[in-house]
């Protein structure tokens, strides 16, 4: 009878063995699951870091957009010599600066024996986060003007 005993208690421990986990099963599982976690949260930084230079990039565009339009309003209210002094740096909106510089290209007369007639400028403006100077948003843009020309007499 003691040797039913032995057989039983056996039988009941290898039952226990095949429905629990080893420790090493459990450390294996814990192991794939942080790896999996880690990966989640660095996904997530780089989103999050792709989200604020997209918000950055959409901000400086704006920043620009709205400085050309400066320029073209000054040419058209004040003629084309106030565009020289839209030259330089500049403050706006919510914490960016910029710089423009604005370049004569060319001078096209409108008619032979004129002195002005069109005017073709490019307006080159970076604009930054006052935040982060370092990272610039440079955009590049050709204007023209009609100049009204005065008779040149040959």
């Amino acid at each position: 009878m003691s040797q039913m005993v032995d057989i039983s208690a056996g039988r009941r421990q290898a039952r226990a063995r095949r429905y629990g986990f080893t420790l090493i099963e459990v450390l294996i599982s814990l192991v794939i699951l942080s790896t999996g976690i880690v990966v989640v949260l660095r996904a997530l930084g780089m989103s999050l870091t792709a989200v604020h230079e997209s918000h950055n990039r959409l901000w400086a565009e704006m920043v620009i957009s709205d400085r050309i339009a400066e320029i073209k309003a000054s040419a058209l209210e004040n003629g084309v010599e106030a565009i020289k002094s839209m030259s330089g740096e500049f403050e706006s909106l919510h914490g960016f600066s910029g710089d423009c510089r604005i370049d004569l290209v060319e001078s096209l007369p409108e008619k032979p024996g004129q002195s002005d007639g069109y005017r073709i400028y490019r307006v080159t403006i970076a604009a930054w986060n006052g935040a982060a100077p370092q990272k610039r948003y440079p955009s590049t843009s050709y204007m023209g003007i009609n100049v009204p020309g005065k008779d040149v007499k040959p």
